[in-house]
């Protein structure tokens, strides 16, 4: 329960108690009975009904500084908010460049100014820009098969084979169905793939594996996750709060040296081994090249800190040098500094370690005075953001008191909810760190941002789902459970919610089994998981497939080093078995 609404019924307990006590004491009517038209009464009673209401919330809390300290531990990501995301395009301007070019990530681009607030999204991996473009992207289906015939031109005064050209990385563009769709059929129904010259009308077949799913790997995350947290969970929350992230795909070995030395364009055909549905849009806009997702940090700094000893914490405020909505992510960096001893010039910095960290016997081996921060999240009294307290442990506070210690703070920043409001197109101002040849511009909405839960017995919940293991997770309850626990979007729009639950309906069972495979010539134990799911359950066949492909690396990733794990998932209700290949497991075993 939220601030406002202890304090709401501890108002309504003051008045209602008056008129009863009234009832009792008839010589008092006059003073308890009927609401006081004195503005300073009522001030007071408001200001009681608050204290009185922050009491009875921090009796309800359930002890927030143990679960909040817990969660920094081993799981800081969920005391942070789930910033605003989008995808980005960073088209190469006509004739600037002759060759792939990469661009780093974290480049970051500006959004056009939204009620005095300037949005920052930066560039999640790196990006190669190559001098071409897709001119044309035509679908042929029959009753057998669907073909899909890409051209693509280039944009230098170089022929094709000389711009370098490995790799296209595409992002599967257009409504959601047509793009799970059209990913499902580029994973499941590929048949092959062909480089066409068109000059010569020239053909070079390519296996169905040269296709990739983008969006797993380590290198390729958009939410900041730390190293001591499970790799596993940031592929589940980020599917729940930007799928699109998973709507790219890598072609991959394109055999450029076979086409003509004067070519200029090429054609990449498509052919699966059954029809696309008739209701999927396919055009230029569902293979959209040079894109990458990108999300709305940057970093920050806060008022500095004056530690005179008289507070026990201190609420960090992001600086206002920039006009706008700046929201706190995380913090990065906290330092002090005093000033030195009398006759000598300049000062003494230190930095300050977490409180949660493994630094305390690290102080005490090297002689150092013992300086901690600790962070604290509680939820803001307008209920639509969090706000973030800061409270230090100083071992020589008492010979600081009278020194006034400065503290800085660095800080990973957002604009909070302002970039839901942006459109299509919205952002594209290029900053100092995007080159001249480049003209971003994002090509999706941005997400809206989402809070992580605060409340201390939710907390605890948290906890509790977080502590299952690999092989509790082989329960249906227990998955459900997980999973639900990444779906911030459930928890504040009844649409999603209502997705939500559909879709753990859609899970209806689920068993595992050892199996053994022969891995370079030794024996190697795995386990093999079989889910069934209720394909009516999911907006999409291809929806389903994409999340039992995050389900696979999830469980993947559970697995130990010295095994592997299989996912193999059964439609009840068409018949149809997905499979996806055993991946060797990445969990320590100590």
């Amino acid at each position: 329960m939220s601030t406002a609404r202890y304090f709401q019924d501890e108002l309504d307990y003051l008045r209602n108690s008056g008129q009863d006590f009234a009832r009792h004491f008839p010589k008092l009517t006059n003073y308890l009975s009927e609401r006081s038209t004195d503005p300073d009464v009522e001030r007071l009673l408001e200001g009681f009904a608050l204290l009185t209401g922050r009491l009875r919330e921090k009796i309800d809390d359930q002890l927030p500084e143990v679960t909040q300290s817990l969660l920094m531990l081993l799981w800081p990501n969920f005391l942070r908010p789930v910033p605003s995301m989008v995808v980005m395009q960073m088209n190469p301007r006509e004739g600037a460049i002759n060759e792939c070019q990469m661009l780093p990530a974290g480049l970051e681009v500006e959004s056009i100014p939204l009620g005095g607030t300037v949005c920052k999204f930066r560039t999640a991996y790196d990006t190669e820009i190559l001098p071409i473009s897709v001119e044309d992207v035509h679908h042929g289906v029959s009753k057998e098969k669907s073909v899909i015939t890409m051209q693509i031109e280039s944009l230098a005064e170089e022929e094709i084979r000389g711009i370098n050209l490995k790799r296209l990385r595409f992002h599967l563009g257009g409504s959601d169905y047509s793009a799970l769709t059209l990913g499902l059929w580029l994973h499941r129904y590929l048949k092959m793939v062909k480089i066409r010259d068109i000059a010569t009308g020239n053909e070079i077949a390519l296996g169905k594996d040269c296709v990739k799913q983008v969006g797993l790997q380590k290198s390729e995350e958009v939410l900041p996750y730390p190293d001591n947290s499970f790799v596993g969970y940031r592929l589940l929350q980020e599917f729940y709060a930007f799928p699109q992230k998973y709507y790219f795909v890598d072609l991959l070995n394109i055999p450029t040296a076979h086409l003509g030395e004067d070519a200029t364009r090429f054609e990449v055909v498509f052919e699966f081994e059954r029809p696309l549905p008739p209701d999927v849009r396919i055009g230029k806009q569902s293979f959209l090249l040079h894109c990458v997702p990108a999300i709305n940090l940057f970093e920050h700094d806060a008022e500095p800190i004056l530690l005179d000893g008289r507070r026990t914490e201190y609420h960090i405020r992001p600086t206002r040098r920039d006009a706008g909505e700046i929201e706190v992510f995380s913090i990065d960096a906290v330092t002090g500094w005093r000033p030195s001893e009398e006759g000598h010039s300049g000062g003494i910095s230190r930095e300050f370690s977490r409180f949660e960290s493994f630094m305390h016997e690290i102080e005490r081996v090297d002689g150092r005075a013992a300086v901690y921060f600790r962070e604290k999240v509680r939820q803001s009294l307008s209920g639509e953001k969090l706000d973030r307290l800061i409270s230090f442990v100083r071992e020589d506070e008492l010979y600081q008191v009278n020194d006034g210690e400065t503290v800085s703070v660095r800080l990973t920043c957002s604009n909070g909810a302002t970039p839901r409001d942006l459109a299509v197109g919205d952002i594209c101002i290029p900053t100092h760190m995007i080159p001249s040849y480049v003209n971003p511009t994002n090509v999706t909405r941005p997400t809206p941002p989402r809070y992580p839960v605060v409340d201390g017995a939710l907390q605890w919940q948290l906890i509790s789902a977080l502590s299952l293991n690999y092989l509790s997770l082989q329960s249906v309850e227990a998955l459900r459970t997980i999973l639900n626990v990444f779906d911030f979007n459930a928890k504040v729009d009844r649409q999603r919610e209502r997705e939500a639950v559909m879709r753990l309906e859609g899970i209806a069972s689920i068993s595992s089994h050892t199996i053994d495979r022969l891995f370079k010539g030794l024996p190697v134990r795995g386990m093999r998981s079989t889910i069934d799911m209720r394909e009516s359950k999911f907006a999409s066949e291809g929806e389903m497939y994409l999340f039992s492909t995050v389900l696979a690396e999830f469980f993947a990733l559970y697995a130990t080093i010295n095994s592997f794990h299989e996912l193999v998932v059964c439609g009840l209700e068409a018949g149809e078995e997905y499979r996806w290949t055993a991946r060797i497991g990445n969990q320590p075993l100590i």
